[in-house]
């Protein structure tokens, strides 16, 4: 939505610069290569954007951010905990940083990867199997508002990105003082992000493993033929899957771990998030 207005440039998603603590890269981005994700923004773009999920969770990203853009501005995007988990275990899942494919049992081994045991290679960043810990969302957000200040913290629910695109745009647009509206994106059939599987393991943690997954300065170094023949493979290899749905004991089990922290959210917000809860 935000790369669709005439004054923004997004640079790609997922460049997770900041949040030292992530060790999102196995080599570290210099601050040189982060730069160079800007180097296609146009002259008439008013505002320039990064868009790195993990970075919510980073301890150590607020103070980063605030350092090195006194004046920047957050936008945060959460949806229903218990949701952003299960897609979050899938997609871990498909890209072999989990092992374990059933959910259920995924977050039963919590306590497991939170004492650093049975975490899979190449697990990035490690908390990412904290399912849990991911949905403490008003932890999380306060560590921003305390680096930011509320006024500069913008919280975007995806529910209402669902019901009111619309309205979510107008209000990102008054956030950010952009001229005009922002556009509801568009959706595919699928949905974005839409839940994928694999045909065969062996070829799936073959494509993510191997050394043409190997960092150079924080960036995945392809040439252009290996490029073209690992897209191949994956479009062969990979496929959209109704995910399976959770346990009924799964969800009361994040639901009641999560249940302050969904009521001080919505207090924080001053909006009722009671059907985030079963």
């Amino acid at each position: 939505m935000l790369a669709s207005h005439p004054d923004v440039f997004m640079a790609r998603k997922e460049l997770h610069y900041f949040g030292k603590d992530l060790e999102y890269h196995r080599v570290p981005m210099s601050l040189a290569r982060y730069h160079q994700h800007f180097d296609s923004r146009p002259a008439n773009a008013l505002r320039a954007g990064d868009a790195s999920a993990w970075t919510l969770f980073s301890e150590t990203a607020p103070a980063e951010i605030q350092r090195y853009a006194p004046d920047a501005q957050i936008v945060v995007t959460l949806r229903c905990p218990a949701e952003m988990i299960h897609s979050i275990h899938g997609l871990l899942h498909y890209t072999c940083q989990e092992d374990i494919g059933n959910f259920d049992r995924a977050v039963g081994c919590e306590p497991e990867r939170v004492a650093g045991r049975d975490i899979p290679e190449p697990s990035r960043p490690r908390m990412a199997l904290h399912y849990t810990a991911l949905g403490r969302y008003h932890s999380h957000l306060t560590r921003w508002i305390e680096v930011f200040g509320r006024e500069r913290v913008h919280v975007v629910l995806l529910d209402e990105v669902k019901s009111d695109a619309a309205a979510v745009g107008a209000g990102l647009s008054a956030f950010l003082g952009l001229e005009g509206p922002i556009k509801p994106a568009s959706h595919s059939p699928r949905g974005r992000n839409a839940n994928r599987a694999y045909r065969s393991g062996r070829i799936q943690r073959w494509t993510q493993r191997q050394p043409n997954r190997a960092m150079v300065d924080g960036v995945a170094s392809f040439t252009p033929l290996r490029r073209v023949a690992l897209g191949l493979i994956n479009r062969f290899n990979g496929r959209f899957s109704e995910r399976r749905p959770m346990h009924r004991r799964t969800r009361k089990h994040i639901d009641d771990t999560l249940r302050a922290e969904v009521e001080a959210l919505g207090s924080l917000l001053d909006r009722d998030l009671g059907h985030w809860l079963i």
